[in-house]
């Protein structure tokens, strides 16, 4: 068993994890990442992985960005390639940067095939939004930060 520095044995007893509270800082990290156990080498791949995560998302913000601005500067009326970008942006609509464009490809598409779109909206409610909405009401809710 695997007992903290400085802690009551007794009180860590079948417990091989650092806790919260009992954690000594490793690795520079002091404060509430030290008690959240942060520092501890265990969590390292899982930091590693939520950095390629965030990566992942700032790419596909970069490469999908010009692709929307695209369709709706030379107002394009290709469905199968408005829904394929669609498509694309919504695995990473859990970034708020990427949701953004996503919102904006189908407030443009809503006037080429509002029933596409509001399926394009349920999608993103099923796989992102923990609330879902009245879906009669998707033009208005969806062009409410349309400025």
């Amino acid at each position: 068993m695997i007992t903290p520095k400085n802690s009551n044995a007794k009180e860590n007893a079948g417990n091989a994890f650092p806790t919260p509270g009992n954690a000594e800082p490793q690795l520079g990290f002091t404060g509430e990442d030290a008690k959240l156990g942060l520092g501890d080498p265990r969590f390292g791949a899982i930091r590693e992985l939520a950095e390629s995560i965030s990566d992942l998302n700032r790419q596909a913000v970069r490469e999908y960005a010009p692709v929307v601005d695209s369709i709706i500067r030379i107002r394009s009326r290709d469905v199968r390639y408005i829904e394929r970008t669609l498509d694309g942006l919504l695995d990473f609509c859990g970034y708020e940067p990427t949701l953004q464009l996503y919102r904006q490809l189908c407030r443009y598409y809503y006037d080429i095939d509002p029933v596409a779109t509001v399926s394009y909206v349920n999608a993103y409610r099923e796989m992102w939004d923990s609330e879902p909405e009245n879906t009669s009401v998707v033009k208005k809710s969806w062009n409410a930060d349309q400025g």
